[in-house]
C-alpha cells in the first residue's frame, strides 16, 4: 500500500477514535468518576464532645483521624471532602449541606461511656475521669436516612474490613442500660441502629457514624493516639468504602426510590422486617458481651 494511503487510513481511525470518545454521554462519562467521600469531623470548638482520661478533647480525637482517612481514602483512588474540620460549622444541617454533592458520608468520632461507668482519677495535676474495661468501635446507621440499605451495606463492609486489620466491636450499646439500648443492624460488624442520629438523617447520601474507640479507658486512649493505630483505622476504613462503592457504581443508590429495586435486596429485607422496639428502634438483639467490653454513646456530649 503505498505510504500516503497508510498516512490517510491511520488519521481516518485516529478522527474516528476521537469521536467515539468524545460521543459518550454526559452519565456514562460520570460512571467513570470516582466518587466523593465526605468525612465528617465530629463535634466542634464550641461543643468537643467527650473528654479523654488524660483530658484531650474527642474533637482533637476527630480531626486527626480525619486527616488519616483523607489520606487513605485517596489512596484508594476515591475522592475526599473534608468537612468542618475547622470545628466551625454552626450546626448539624450546615455540616450535610457542605457535603450535598458527596455519595456518602462519614461521620467520624471517639466513643466514652455512661456516668455510672467513670471513675475519678488524677493526671498531671488535673482531675478526671476514666474508665475501665468498655473498648472496641461502633458502627451507628439511621432508617430515616434516604438510603438506609446502602447505609448498611456499607456500615457492614466498614465493619469487617476493622476486624480483618485487628480491631473489634463493642458490644456495649445494645444492652438494657439507660441512654443506651441500639440494638443491632448487624451484630457480627458491630452496626446499630440509631434512627435518630441528626447528621445521618440530614445527609442527602448513604450515610454512617463511626465510633472508632472508647477514649475514657486508659489504654484505648494511649492506643487511639498513636499515629500507626490511626493509619490502620483509616485504612479499613478507606478499603471498605471503596468495596462498598465500588459495588453499588453501576446501580445508584437513588433507583431504589424511583424503581423499587435497590443495590441491596438482603440489606433492604433486614430493616424492612426487624421489629420496632424501645424508642421506635427495632426489638434488642441481646447477647451476654465479653466480660470487660462495652462502649457508651452515653452522656450527651453535645450534637453529633
Amino acid at each position: 500500500m503505498p505510504e500516503t494511503r497508510v498516512r490517510a487510513c491511520g488519521i481516518t481511525m485516529l478522527w474516528g477514535l476521537l469521536l467515539l470518545a468524545t460521543s459518550l454521554s454526559p452519565a456514562a462519562a460520570a460512571g467513570r468518576k470516582s466518587p466523593l467521600v465526605a468525612v465528617d469531623v465530629g463535634h466542634s470548638l464550641a461543643q468537643p464532645g467527650a473528654t479523654s482520661a488524660r483530658g484531650a478533647t474527642e474533637f482533637s480525637f476527630n480531626v486527626q483521624l480525619a486527616l488519616a482517612m483523607q489520606k487513605a481514602i485517596e489512596r484508594e483512588r476515591l475522592k475526599s471532602l473534608v468537612v468542618n474540620l475547622d470545628g466551625r460549622a454552626s450546626s448539624l444541617i450546615e455540616r450535610t449541606q457542605k457535603a450535598k454533592h458527596a455519595k456518602f458520608f462519614l461521620s467520624v468520632h471517639h466513643d466514652s461511656v455512661q456516668p455510672q461507668f467513670l471513675k475519678d482519677w488524677e493526671w498531671g495535676g488535673r482531675k478526671l475521669s476514666r474508665s475501665e474495661g468498655f473498648r472496641g468501635f461502633s458502627l451507628f446507621v439511621s432508617r430515616s436516612n434516604p438510603f438506609p440499605a446502602d447505609s448498611l451495606a456499607c456500615a457492614s463492609t466498614v465493619g469487617r474490613a476493622l476486624k480483618r486489620a485487628g480491631f473489634f466491636p463493642s458490644q456495649y450499646h445494645a444492652q438494657q442500660i439507660l441512654g443506651e439500648q441500639k440494638a443491632f443492624a448487624d451484630k457480627e460488624n458491630g452496626v446499630h441502629f440509631y434512627d435518630g442520629l441528626a447528621v445521618l438523617r440530614a445527609s442527602r447520601s448513604p450515610a454512617v457514624l463511626l465510633e472508632a474507640g472508647v477514649i475514657t479507658d486508659r489504654d484505648e486512649e494511649s492506643e487511639l493516639a498513636k499515629p500507626k493505630v490511626k493509619k490502620a483505622i483509616a485504612v479499613a476504613v478507606a478499603r471498605g468504602l471503596r468495596r462498598c462503592l465500588r459495588r453499588g457504581r453501576h446501580r445508584q443508590p437513588n433507583l431504589a426510590a424511583k424503581t423499587g429495586k435497590g443495590a441491596w435486596p438482603a440489606m433492604e429485607r433486614r430493616i424492612a422486617t426487624a421489629p420496632r422496639g424501645v424508642e421506635g428502634l427495632p426489638a434488642l438483639e441481646l447477647a451476654a458481651a465479653p466480660a470487660g467490653q462495652g462502649s457508651g454513646r452515653v452522656r450527651r456530649h453535645g450534637p453529633r
